[in-house]
């Protein structure tokens, strides 16, 4: 695999942007949801480890040396235009502040790639439906071409795309919903809110 660099600032940035969603409980919201009964995981023992190093350094690590470079010259690209791996479902902290890595099913082989690279950092992975770039690639496509929606966000740690709907049960929102849901695998239909009408 290609090695990549990545700007010090982007890897504060992404790092603190996993410790803000995977931070567990909220007075508000309860506990996170796992995912865990949508996908399947691997046994237990593949791919942990009780490192020293913190789960910061492992994804910075990873990052480096698994995950293309983004940065253009003029500092944005699009998330549905970086080229992931087709391996790579995302990765996020998990409870035991450990990275966990979400690997593809039938890509099996990149988690004894990264684990030879990341060797005592505290890493485990966990198998995944899709790719990252499949989920930033159909919340793009849902946004452009479909309306009625209220919220929509590719959610890396169900390996879902959520779709709020404001009525996914009748009418309108009952279309949407089976439509996106025929054509896109990957969507998590929620009820919420109002619908965005632009």
């Amino acid at each position: 695999m290609k090695k990549t660099a990545i700007s010090p600032i982007l890897a504060a940035v992404l790092l603190l942007g996993l410790l803000w969603g995977c931070a567990g409980k909220t007075a508000e919201s309860g506990p996170m949801p796992t995912g865990t009964d949508r996908i399947p995981l691997p046994p237990e023992p593949m791919g942990m480890y009780s490192g020293s190093g913190s789960a910061g350094e492992a994804y910075g690590l990873f990052k480096e040396k698994f995950l293309p470079a983004w940065e253009t010259e003029s500092g944005y690209t699009p998330e549905e235009d970086i080229p992931y791996p087709d391996w790579y479902g995302g990765a996020f902290m998990d409870n035991d502040r450990r990275l966990c890595i979400l690997i593809v099913e039938g890509y099996e082989e990149a988690a004894g790639e990264i684990q030879a690279e990341l060797q005592g950092q505290p890493v485990k992975f966990r198998s995944a439906q899709f790719s990252l770039h499949t989920l930033y690639q159909a919340r793009a496509e849902i946004g452009a071409e479909y309306r009625g929606w209220s919220s929509l966000a590719v959610r890396p740690m169900q390996n879902r795309v959520a779709v709020g709907l404001p009525d996914p049960e009748s009418g309108e929102g009952k279309a949407l919903r089976e439509a996106l849901e025929a054509r896109y695998p990957c969507v998590e239909i929620e009820q919420m809110g109002y619908a965005v009408l632009y």
